[in-house]
């Protein structure tokens, strides 16, 4: 297809499951990571401004319910973005099934990927078990959630300003370490300090891979009974 319509092709092959075993991570977040790293890469090399990805509102259906079994906040729930940095995603509020309809109707082949239809990985047991019954109960599930993950997405950015505040008005350096001003994040509202706190968390490790809303909830426990005896 590249070579008919005259596009430069970039390819890239990785050991996934022995990055996984490696990483001690899922076979989905490890090839996530390697592909986000593959693009990155590509788009620098080749001065590219924006990666447009193909997710679609189908696809924002399941990354909000994987996140609510993963037990995320709202910000989380607000699930994928139709911009997050270098990367857009134009279909994301097309239905699959209008993508369908338009590739059949300019007879444009698609490749269905074989992992989709793999039990092992709980997004696909959403997929195929969870949302159509869902759907049975409400037939407009995908537009509702839809909808609802855009309010969430614009809370999350109005939040993250609220965030920043706060954790520069409580925070501040002192080598490679962050001080947090306990007292002064203990009188913060109980909405915002767990956010703030996940804010310092991403602030000292530059992600938040693998902290979910169990660890803020531990770390907000320690600054409420404060140092051991």
């Amino acid at each position: 297809l590249c070579e008919k319509w005259e596009l430069p092709l970039f390819e890239a092959r990785v050991d996934i499951p022995a990055l996984a075993r490696k990483r001690s991570k899922g076979l989905e977040e490890t090839a996530r990571e390697e592909r986000r790293l593959f693009l990155r890469k590509v788009a620098r090399e080749e001065s590219c401004q924006v990666v447009a990805l193909g997710h679609h509102r189908g696809d924002q259906v399941e990354t909000f319910f994987h996140r609510l079994l993963r037990g995320t906040g709202s910000g989380g729930l607000a699930a994928m973005r139709p911009r997050s940095d270098v990367f857009v995603r134009p279909l994301l509020h097309f239905s699959p099934e209008r993508i369908e309809a338009y590739s059949r109707r300019h007879q444009l082949e698609h490749v269905e990927d074989a992992s989709n239809l793999d039990m092992r990985f709980t997004r696909n047991r959403i997929r195929h078990q969870v949302l159509p019954m869902l759907r049975e109960l409400q037939p407009a599930l995908d537009s509702s959630v839809s909808r609802l993950c855009d309010q969430l997405s614009a809370e999350a950015d109005f939040w993250g300003e609220c965030e920043e505040r706060a954790l520069d008005n409580l925070s501040g350096r002192d080598g490679d370490y962050l001080r947090l001003d306990c007292p002064g994040l203990l009188d913060l509202h109980p909405a915002l300090r767990p956010r703030v706190i996940r804010r310092a968390l991403h602030r000292i490790r530059g992600d938040l891979q693998g902290i979910d809303a169990s660890h803020v909830a531990s770390i907000e426990r320690l600054f409420e009974v404060g140092p051991s005896q």
